[in-house]
């Protein structure tokens, strides 16, 4: 009921309705779940973890043209990884979601993250979108924007100091840029 409600609010959106994955789950149990999720709304995204199980799931999915959002992203090579599983789908059915404040918590820069997978990304077929996820700060919002994001996840608190700032959709705090 609550995924329909969201779908009729944004039915030009999308809505990503996530699978229940644990350390048992095999692909096929995700994929089936995805399947039965998919025919809830018109606009679902799967979400799907970055794992084996995961990618796999995310390949028979997008085989049934059904749309993902691969979710816990970590590394440049399960950016790889989603990109390699989803080939064939169109623009706009494969979002790909780094944790940006998450991998801050691990003392990795997330920012950087986007920027690198942005520049991996480049010279691609495009059919894989960023989704910024776990912004945090503004500076992370506007280093999101800096760095060409597609899509940005962003909490209120957020968004509100960047109308306090009067939405501007370049800066960032330049020593948050690199971490050494």
């Amino acid at each position: 009921e609550i995924v329909t409600e969201i779908s009729d609010l944004i039915p030009n959106g999308s809505v990503s309705i996530e699978v229940d994955a644990d350390a048992a789950s095999t692909a096929e149990m995700l994929f089936s779940q995805g399947k039965e999720f998919f025919g809830w709304i018109p606009n679902a995204h799967i979400k799907y973890p970055t794992i084996a199980v995961g990618l796999e799931a995310a390949e028979k999915s997008i085989a049934e043209r059904m749309r993902v959002n691969m979710t816990l992203v970590f590394s440049q090579q399960q950016g790889a990884a989603v990109y390699a599983a989803t080939c064939g789908a169109a623009r706009g059915d494969v979002f790909l979601s780094p944790f940006i404040g998450r991998l801050d918590d691990i003392g990795e820069n997330g920012v950087d993250f986007i920027r690198n997978t942005m520049k991996m990304y480049a010279n691609s077929d495009h059919h894989v979108e960023v989704l910024a996820a776990s912004i945090r700060t503004l500076d992370h919002l506007l280093l999101c924007f800096d760095a060409g994001v597609d899509i940005v996840t962003v909490p209120l608190n957020v968004l509100k100091i960047w109308q306090e700032q009067g939405m501007p959709i370049q800066g960032g705090n330049e020593n948050t840029e690199l971490k050494k």
